[in-house]
């Protein structure tokens, strides 16, 4: 992946990994003090794995637990689904049944 930002000019294409960065999804195991920045040697992951879905589809969810070299940051990686549709499409994460905001997320394949 190349980490450039998705926007309609570079939009997201199915079976792409999205990099997506939240706050509040919980613990995270090895923890991390509070106000430490998160360490990439171990990786800080959340022991609930949130759910993705994009579009009214699931999507696999690769990666969830804190962003290595920032305080309070999770990074969830998740897989653009095949069956994803063209246009701009809704992201919803959810975690221990708390939604997040949705976000905009614009798909071509």
């Amino acid at each position: 992946s190349d980490h450039t930002e998705v926007s309609s000019a570079n939009p997201a294409r199915p079976g792409e990994i999205l990099e997506v960065y939240a706050t509040g999804l919980g613990p995270v195991s090895p923890a991390v003090s509070t106000g430490d920045a998160a360490s990439s040697t171990p990786l800080s992951i959340a022991t609930i794995t949130p759910v993705a879905v994009l579009a009214g589809v699931p999507a696999q969810v690769q990666f969830a637990g804190l962003a290595p070299s920032f305080v309070g940051l999770y990074q969830v990686n998740i897989v653009v689904p095949a069956s994803t549709p063209t246009g701009d499409q809704i992201l919803i994460l959810s975690s221990n049944g708390v939604l997040s905001n949705p976000v905009v997320v614009p798909v071509r394949r």
